[in-house]
């Protein structure tokens, strides 16, 4: 009956009569082995499925050649893939290979059991399967699947869409199919890439292919997955939760964000997550740790930043900044999470004598209770004159820092911290008259004011007196401009400044050649035009005038804009940029945002070719930067290169989406020799024909050579 029945036939009979099922023939075989040996898969269901039949015998049956019926199943996977929905009842009804045969430690490993197990640990669910598989180093689960693979990847290939559906409704893995494409080829495969499209296309899950990947330990094949759609954030999430390092790693490796992870990690105290992502340093290197501090301070997650301080995260920057912005809230939550603030008020200090603006974090350090007192005991001790006035600016409290004087030196600490708190009085009283009351200006005016009583400042005056002494009405702005700098009388330099701006940049220029920082300083604060003295330093081809502006606070985006207005200014930019570190991509969005394109295509490719901008651009979704550098020339094709190479994936599906030329892009891969992207840039759909015109153009007959080959294959 089961030879020569059918399904429907055998379940009719089961009901009407008793069958014993454990029952064996001369080969050892129960009726439910010879249905499975005969590829009776619907028999085989049927028998399992009756009611009246005790399965408990013959599910565990051993025939003569070692089988039971899971086993004989499994092993006819490869012939048939229809065994999966039978292996699943099996397994779900108990079914196990024979008892007592183990697969570990067996040399003479047998792959139907080791298959057996695996499939029962992953309840015959193969995409699960094939990624443990590739884990533990299983090579027999994925051989077994051979043909039944290579079926569908021909069939993707020739665009038979109706054998991808038989192949994928029949159980085959496809995700796996498209994981095994997709690692780097040699020699490239414009076959493949059209299959990898058409999987894509039949539904096929991207998510068990990033799995598949990831277990195998390819970095093209994530990278690739990534590119094509697949969510590379919950990938990671599941490994950092299973605490899976290697995963963990090539996941970030290729691309994928860690910082939600370790976010999501620190609040639920996951410390061993926690230490894995951090100190890992192919993962911890690429992590954005401001990003993830600003978001747990946010939440008000203080157990969670206290782990990543315990952890060894430096939040040193990021507690500048919330100082800086005076956002006391983040601050107290990080000191008392535990961020290091000793010596801190100390450097900030000292700091604010030649960065002014450092007296901001100062303050708010001291608001929130930061002992200062002692610092400012040590400065007056110290003859820092400067510095205890800073800290008195900054509301260090003068009683608290007598305290920590001896009694014989009291006396005298007094002396000194009462006059320095008058000429901070009266620093304020001279800034409020002008309506001005921010901190960093005080601090300015502190530390000009004690440059005007120094042997520079003494210089200064005698200078200016020189010039000054015969100069007639139509210098007199310039002459008053240069005197009130001299008695650093706030409210007349602004008064000057704003009514002869012409003078003002007169002024600017002359104390940039004077290097009279701290009174250069106050001009700028006023609101002094740099230009005079950006096309005096730039004329003259004076790289330490330049450096000067940028450190007396002239914006450096006005700096490198108006040095590139001159004839010699391209040489000067380039070595201010690196002299001063400064940023292209600032002075490049400071350029879109005054809507001046022009002037961007001054930078490209004079200063930089924009690549590296353009990639920060799309990162940072600035759209006007990006259509202002893409108009300006940068070479998109080539960037997409780059970006998939560095693995920015991200900004490379969002530079596809805005219709980068997959083809140019795809010559320039080939000239780079780079063909796992070359591959990838295949999947993405770059067309070989646009390719090879793109190679004819630039005449470059070992790429046509090439495309042609490919062309061909």
């Amino acid at each position: 009956m089961i030879e020569q029945g059918a399904p429907n036939a055998v379940r009719d009979a089961l009901a009407r009569f008793q069958f014993d099922m454990s029952a064996v023939d001369s080969q050892g075989q129960t009726p439910l082995h010879l249905a499975i040996a005969l590829g009776k898969i619907g028999i085989a269901i049927a028998l399992l499925e009756n009611p009246r039949s005790d399965m408990s015998v013959a599910i565990h049956a051993v025939n003569r050649d070692g089988h039971t019926p899971l086993t004989l199943a499994v092993e006819r996977l490869a012939a048939d893939t229809r065994n999966l929905r039978l292996i699943k009842v099996l397994i779900e009804m108990g079914g196990t290979p024979p008892v007592g045969r183990s697969v570990e430690g067996d040399t003479q490993k047998d792959d139907t059991y080791a298959n057996a197990l695996l499939l029962i640990a992953t309840k015959g669910d193969v995409a699960a399967a094939h990624t443990w598989a590739l884990k533990v180093g299983l090579l027999g689960f994925e051989k077994l699947f051979a043909g039944q693979h290579a079926a569908l990847r021909r069939a993707c290939e020739e665009g038979d869409t109706v054998k991808v559906k038989t192949l994928m409704d029949a159980g085959v893995d496809a995700s796996f199919v498209l994981m095994r494409m997709l690692e780097q080829h040699s020699p490239l495969s414009p076959a493949c890439g059209k299959a990898v499209r058409h999987l894509i296309s039949a539904g096929v899950d991207l998510f068990s292919a990033l799995s598949h990947a990831v277990a195998a330990n390819s970095v093209e094949a994530v990278r690739a997955l990534l590119l094509l759609g697949a969510t590379g954030e919950q990938a990671l999430m599941r490994a950092a939760e299973a605490h899976g390092l290697q995963a963990m790693s090539l996941l970030v490796k290729s691309g994928v964000k860690a910082e939600s992870t370790l976010i999501n990690q620190a609040k639920n105290g996951d410390v061993k997550a926690v230490r894995l992502l951090l100190g890992e340093a192919s993962i911890s290197d690429k992590l954005d740790k401001t990003q993830v501090l600003k978001a747990l301070t946010a939440s008000r997650c203080q157990d969670a930043v206290k782990l990543l301080i315990d952890e060894g995260v430096d939040v040193h920057d990021f507690l500048f900044q919330q100082l800086t912005l005076g956002v006391k809230d983040d601050a107290k939550l990080l000191i008392r999470a535990g961020a290091n603030v000793s010596g801190l008020v100390r450097t900030l200090t000292m700091g604010a004598v030649d960065h002014p603006d450092e007296i901001e974090p100062l303050g708010t350090l001291i608001a929130l209770g930061v002992d200062s007192a002692s610092t400012l005991y040590d400065m007056a001790k110290e003859g820092k004159k400067t510095e205890a006035k800073i800290l008195i600016a900054a509301k260090a409290p003068i009683n608290d820092a007598l305290l920590y004087a001896p009694v014989p030196e009291r006396a005298d600490l007094e002396i000194t911290l009462a006059q320095a708190y008058n000429e901070v009085v009266q620093t304020s009283q001279q800034m409020a008259r002008s309506g001005y009351a921010d901190a960093t200006l005080a601090s300015k005016l502190i530390v000009a004011q004690d440059y005007i009583a120094s042997p520079k400042g003494k210089e200064y005056k005698t200078i200016v007196q020189g010039m000054t002494k015969n100069a007639g009405d139509d210098r007199r702005n310039f002459s008053e401009l240069l005197h009130a700098l001299g008695n650093v009388d706030w409210a007349l330099i602004n008064e000057l400044v704003h009514a002869d701006e012409t003078a003002a940049g007169e002024a600017l220029m002359l104390l940039t050649r004077l290097k009279c920082l701290p009174l250069a300083r106050l001009l700028l604060d006023a609101g002094a035009e740099p230009h005079h003295a950006i096309v005096d330093a730039t004329d003259s081809n004076n790289l330490d005038r330049l450096s000067f502006l940028i450190r007396a606070g002239c914006d450096e985006s006005i700096v490198l804009a108006n040095l590139l207005m001159r004839p010699t200014g391209n040489r000067l930019a380039q070595a201010l940029i690196q002299r001063e570190r400064l940023d292209v991509f600032k002075t490049l969005k400071y350029l879109a945002e005054r809507g001046e394109p022009s002037r961007v295509k001054q930078f490209i490719p004079a200063i930089t070719d924009g690549q590296r901008e353009l990639i920060r651009a799309v990162a940072g979704n600035n759209s006007d930067l990006m259509r202002v550098l893409i108009g300006a020339g940068v070479d998109t094709p080539k960037t997409l290169v780059s970006a998939i190479s560095n693995a920015e994936i991200e900004v490379a599906k969002r530079l596809v989406s805005l219709g980068t030329n997959t083809a140019v892009a795809l010559v320039e891969a080939l000239v780079q020799k780079q063909d796992d992207v070359a591959q990838v840039l295949l999947s993405l759909g770059a067309d070989l024909r646009d390719a090879l015109g793109h190679a004819t153009k630039m005449r470059d007959r070992a790429i046509m050579s090439r495309l042609v080959d490919l062309m061909r294959a």
